[in-house]
């Protein structure tokens, strides 16, 4: 049997496309278990984070007899011209830096966390 040169590049071609389709479906597949796994090592970091400033502000209660004031939360350290949240705690010394929310990479209430100055519970955004 006889074959011609061009039906040998048509034949290479489309095996090359039908790998590379399956390619493609092993990599949608696969891609979301590592944004989960990315996922899952994050939420105890930050329930980690949460929990540690939340021990602060309920110091904080136990000096003051309140919680820190939404208001004084939500300031940066010494003024409020420096992008910064959690204001109070650092002028206290009650913690040293705004905490970073490891889901959006921020430090500022309401945008990164969400803080209730009823209940001195502090959550994350995501």
């Amino acid at each position: 049997m006889t074959e011609v040169r061009g039906q040998i590049g048509w034949q290479a071609f489309v095996e090359s496309a039908i790998v590379v389709v399956i390619l493609c479906v092993l990599g949608a597949l696969v891609a979301p278990q590592f944004s989960a796994a990315s996922i899952d090592r994050t939420e105890p970091e930050t329930a980690s984070t949460a929990r540690r400033i939340e021990s602060q502000i309920e110091l904080y209660r136990s000096r003051y007899g309140t919680f820190p004031p939404l208001s004084s939360m939500t300031r940066g350290p010494g003024d409020s011209s420096r992008g910064a949240s959690f204001g109070i705690l650092i002028d206290e010394g009650f913690i040293e830096s705004a905490p970073v929310n490891p889901f959006t990479g921020g430090t500022t209430i309401p945008r990164d966390w969400v803080y209730d100055d009823t209940s001195g519970r502090l959550t994350p955004m995501r």
